[in-house]
C-alpha cells in the first residue's frame, strides 16, 4: 500500500501525477530499484524519486534509497557495474510516454503554433526573443524551447493551433 506522505512528497516537482508515482511504487514494491531495500528500512525511511538532470527534472528513471540516489549524484568512478547499467536504460517516463502515443522529444513547433504549457495549459507564442506567455508577467521571461523542453517534458507541452488559425480554417470551410 502506498504510504500516505507521498500525497505531499515533491513527486509533483518531477511532473508526475498521484497516480504515476502509486504504479511505480507498487510495482517496485517499495523496494529501492538499484539495492533492493525496503522504504522504510532504508537510511532515510522513503525512497527519492531519481531523475536524469541533463534531460530535466520530468525524466524519470525510477524511485531509490537515499543511499543510491546520493551515490549516483556523486562521482562516477564509483559507480557499480549495476549503477552503470540502471543509468544507460531508458527512463521510467519513456515508458510512460509510449504508453500514452508520445514523443520523449518535441521538435520545435513552427513559429505561428501555440505551445500549452503546464497543467493549466498556459498558452506561448515564439516571438523574436523566444516563446513567451500570451499573457505577460513581471515573473515570466521568453525562453527558448529547448528551456521549456528541459522544464515541462514531453507530458507537459502540447502544441494547438493560434486562435487565427482555427478562424482561417473555420472560414475556409464555411463554419
Amino acid at each position: 500500500m502506498t504510504p500516505a506522505w507521498h500525497r505531499t512528497h515533491n513527486h509533483r516537482f518531477y511532473r508526475l501525477t498521484c497516480e504515476d508515482y502509486d504504479e511505480r511504487f507498487e510495482s517496485t514494491g517499495n523496494r529501492c530499484e538499484l539495492c533492493g531495500v525496503s522504504g522504510p528500512r532504508s537510511a532515510h525511511r522513503q525512497l527519492y524519486v531519481d531523475h536524469c538532470p541533463q534531460m530535466g527534472p520530468w525524466a524519470v528513471r525510477g524511485l531509490l534509497c537515499g543511499t543510491c540516489n546520493t551515490r549516483l549524484g556523486g562521482y562516477r568512478s564509483q559507480l557499480t557495474e549495476q549503477d552503470r547499467a540502471y543509468l544507460a536504460a531508458k527512463p521510467w517516463i519513456a515508458e510512460l510516454c509510449a504508453r500514452e502515443g508520445r514523443p520523449i522529444l518535441i521538435n520545435e513547433p513552427r513559429a505561428e503554433a501555440v505551445v500549452l504549457v503546464g497543467p493549466r495549459r498556459r498558452r506561448f507564442r515564439k516571438t523574436d526573443i523566444g516563446w513567451a506567455p500570451e499573457r505577460l508577467d513581471a515573473k515570466t521571461k521568453p525562453r527558448s524551447w529547448e528551456s521549456l523542453h528541459q522544464a515541462y517534458g514531453p507530458r507537459q507541452l502540447a502544441v494547438g493551433l493560434s486562435r487565427e488559425q482555427v478562424r482561417r480554417i473555420c472560414r475556409a470551410a464555411g463554419l
